[in-house]
């Protein structure tokens, strides 16, 4: 007869089901604003895309380089953009390097069609 003691790690369950359960609460809520948080990326995606007529890739490379480069979380940026697409607001900080990202990734792909984030 196994014990407790002689299984495996990965069979043992933990002794305390409110600690067990308050771990799952605490994820469930971790993994519904990671998907929270997708879901603004891909609308603020969707404003770049339309504003500055560039593909996807092209405009998610847009969001990533602008968040990192003023030191701002892709997610609060996202939020930002997104405003913005009602708004027409942004910080003068983010503005000016987003205008940069825009203009160096159009470069990359090959046209200058869209309109800047002015």
């Amino acid at each position: 007869m196994t014990t407790r003691a002689t299984r495996p790690a990965a069979d043992r369950q933990p002794a305390d089901g409110p600690t067990q359960a308050a771990a799952l609460r605490a994820e469930i809520d971790r993994l519904k604003e990671a998907v929270g948080a997708r879901a603004d990326v891909d609308r603020a995606v969707g404003v770049l895309m339309a504003a500055a007529r560039i593909p996807p890739a092209s405009a998610f490379t847009v969001l990533r380089a602008t968040a990192q480069r003023t030191d701002t979380e892709l997610g609060h940026l996202a939020v930002l953009l997104t405003q913005w697409g009602r708004t027409r607001s942004l910080p003068t900080k983010i503005r000016t390097e987003l205008r940069d990202q825009l203009r160096q990734q159009q470069d990359v792909i090959g046209t200058r069609n869209g309109a800047y984030v002015e």
